[in-house]
């Protein structure tokens, strides 16, 4: 029992420490704007991916640096998440080696990458031409890939079958705690914004705890021979192709005659 408490609070800790540290950077020099942002930096998969990848394009002034970059924040998110993953672990089930989930979560921060960098890059294409409603629908594919990208960390065969109704509750959860906190942040004057970004990755090392231990525990998966991670995806990456058009002709539009 004591050794499962420390390990939730190191948990809680260990996710509560990096939206704390942004936020604070963010405060001391003067970028208030971007304070809403500070939430993600712990939040479960592709929400953490998200931010990291939104971070590099918008500061980057070459591809030298934005490939460095690419590499830094893939390499630092596969770690971080492997510590956020083992001390999620459930209690009763056996917990593979520090190897095994640092390798499983560097290749889920690379895929994450891969798959979730056209959806960022579209983001900030969305923010500059301000349209809001485009900038939602791109946080869609963040829904769909959250339950699959949760599994990835935990198991091998995360790619079969459809994922389990708590797998998308805990997902989804994350990304309402995620809004919220962002509309709070972005309210609250001053240095309250540092403790409620700690508050909130608080919140996440809970989220953690949940979406882990739905993905370890035993569950009926539905279509377990289909490989159904893959198939979103796919649609994932066509739909970033699909959206690319819509912010030409969105651009385009507004600084038409």
């Amino acid at each position: 029992m004591g050794s499962t408490r420390r390990r939730v609070v190191a948990l809680l800790v260990l996710a509560a420490l990096p939206p704390m540290l942004e936020g604070g950077l963010l405060m001391a020099f003067g970028f208030r704007a971007a304070q809403g942002l500070t939430p993600q930096a712990t939040a479960v998969w592709p929400y953490d991916s998200y931010h990291d990848l939104r971070w590099l394009l918008v500061y980057h002034d070459s591809w030298g640096t934005f490939l460095l970059g690419l590499v830094t924040v893939t390499v630092a998110r596969g770690l971080l998440s492997a510590g956020l993953t083992a001390l999620a672990w459930p209690a009763g089930a056996a917990r593979p080696a520090w190897n095994w989930l640092v390798r499983r979560n560097l290749s889920v921060a690379v895929l994450a990458a891969l798959v979730i960098s056209p959806w960022a890059a579209l983001s900030v294409a969305f923010s500059a031409v301000s349209l809001s409603w485009y900038l939602f629908a791109s946080l869609v594919p963040m829904l769909v890939l959250a339950p699959f990208l949760a599994r990835a960390g935990v198991a091998a065969g995360w790619w079969r079958g459809l994922p389990t109704i708590e797998l998308l509750g805990w997902s989804s959860l994350n990304f309402l705690l995620l809004t919220l906190a962002g509309a709070l942040i972005s309210s609250v004057p001053g240095w309250w914004a540092v403790g409620v970004a700690a508050l909130t990755g608080v919140a996440n090392g809970l989220l953690w705890r949940g979406a882990v231990a739905a993905a370890v525990l035993p569950a009926r998966v539905r279509l377990p021979r289909l490989p159904v991670a893959p198939i979103a995806i796919g649609l994932a990456v066509v739909g970033a192709v699909w959206a690319e058009a819509l912010v030409g002709i969105a651009g385009g539009g507004r600084h038409g005659p």
